[in-house]
């Protein structure tokens, strides 16, 4: 996903960057929430395991925009990502 060019994009343009370290999700779910992530991106697998991970209701994603690619979003990942308020969209090749 990192080769869609956004870390060039955001270091070119001073835009602050934030990377998990390792994909453990609560782990990942608390980082978006404390650094104020409003933009991420990754394949559907992402956005499931953020969406479905036990901890996830403890948090408000509303301010998220997600850019997925790699493989099809699944119409029910799209629904749930919508009722929870993010913004879904997608990258084409």
């Amino acid at each position: 996903m990192h080769a869609w060019g956004l870390p060039y994009i955001a270091t070119l343009t001073g835009i602050k960057q934030v990377y998990p370290g390792r994909f453990e999700w609560g782990w990942v779910l608390k980082l978006i929430n404390d650094e104020g992530v409003t933009i991420a991106n990754g394949v559907p697998t992402i956005l499931y395991n953020l969406l479905y991970h036990p901890d996830s209701p403890k948090y408000d994603l509303s301010k998220l925009k997600f850019i997925v690619g790699g493989s099809a979003l699944p119409r029910g990942l799209l629904k749930e990502a919508r009722r929870r308020g993010i913004h879904v969209f997608r990258a084409l090749a």
